[in-house]
């Protein structure tokens, strides 16, 4: 179904958990897509806005918030909606605005400017409630194996909160002196990546230490990091910002154990000395979007790069042993949308 460009205006962009599938809120509904091969997998339009979606593998049930000029929802009220019955079943209310929904594995987790909420589910029952710093864009992150693991801000800035809930300790842990503008974590949870507020610097940290292991940089102009994501073998991790480019840094072996799967041919040996020469270790690839925007989110799936914008287009890019970025895919998502 084609929709008209000045009803479907893409609000919010995001992935699920393993980044098989990611979701677009739209000015009048919201759709789901396979990340490969690029489809639309469902859709739903309201002729009223949405600006947050999360989507669960494990159940027809997905988190809906609404926006735009006509939201469906207040700003502040978390829907969880049922895909088979079409149909709303559970509401969640705030005092205030909501700034970010994940749902991962049977976990709902809600990010406000100053708290970020955990819920059971299907019961939806609270789980923990964490203060933390000012926090414009609710950022925090969950692992999807293992025990599950969630990092976000903590109560002083530049402070991130670690909790293992496995274990049921909370730590916390200081990385930057300055604001924090990006969050991402490994699907084992052994890692965390954390972006300083000019989105020059990210620091990589050991989950259950808090230690720096890894620092990475982005270069000498002050940028706005959009999303952080590692690729699951804990190989890679792809950075997308306000200048169009896509980088993807090596993360080392001494970093954490990984098996030697990946972007295929890279001299793993020949990185590792490369990075260890440097303080601060600069991307081994870089990939400019052909459609300048101003939103961009970045995944992996099969070696490969999936980069999807709030301009509507999706690319497939393949990333070779010398760091080049080949483009291998373009799709408009607002012919499909």
């Amino acid at each position: 179904m084609v929709m008209n460009p000045s009803k479907s205006v893409i609000q919010h962009i995001s992935f699920n958990e393993n980044e098989e599938y990611f979701a677009c809120g739209t000015e009048s509904g919201f759709s789901i897509y396979s990340s490969k091969p690029y489809m639309r997998t469902f859709s739903h339009f309201f002729d009223a806005g949405i600006s947050g979606v999360a989507i669960n593998l494990e159940s027809e049930t997905i988190a809906l918030v609404g926006g735009g000029k006509y939201p469906r929802y207040p700003a502040n009220k978390v829907i969880l909606w049922d895909c088979e019955r079409k149909k709303s079943i559970k509401e969640l209310i705030f005092k205030f605005n909501v700034k970010s929904i994940k749902l991962c594995r049977n976990h709902l987790i809600i990010g406000l400017e100053r708290h970020i909420y955990v819920y059971q589910l299907p019961e939806l029952g609270i789980f923990q409630a964490v203060e933390t710093s000012f926090n414009p864009q609710g950022l925090c992150a969950a692992s999807n194996k293992g025990p599950l693991m969630i990092v976000c801000l903590g109560k002083k800035e530049g402070d991130i909160q670690i909790f293992n809930y496995g274990s049921r300790i909370i730590t916390t842990h200081s990385i930057f002196n300055v604001s924090i503008s990006g969050l991402a974590i490994t699907h084992n949870g052994y890692l965390c990546a954390v972006s300083s507020e000019d989105g020059r610097y990210i620091r990589i940290v050991n989950m259950s230490t808090g230690n720096t292991v890894q620092q990475l940089y982005c270069g000498p102009n002050k940028s706005v990091i959009q999303h952080l994501s590692f690729d699951p073998t804990n190989k890679w991790l792809a950075c997308s910002t306000d200048k169009d480019v896509i980088r993807v840094f090596f993360i080392r072996k001494s970093s954490v154990k990984i098996k030697k799967t990946g972007i295929e041919n890279y001299d793993l040996e020949y990185m590792e000395k490369r990075s260890a020469c440097f303080s601060f270790e600069t991307s081994v690839a870089e990939f400019r979007v052909p459609h300048p925007d101003s939103k961009a989110i970045v995944g992996f799936k099969d070696s490969q790069l999936i980069i999807v914008t709030r301009g509507g287009y999706y690319y497939r890019v393949n990333v070779n042993k010398d760091g080049k970025c080949k483009l291998e895919t373009t799709k408009s998502i607002y012919n499909d949308v």
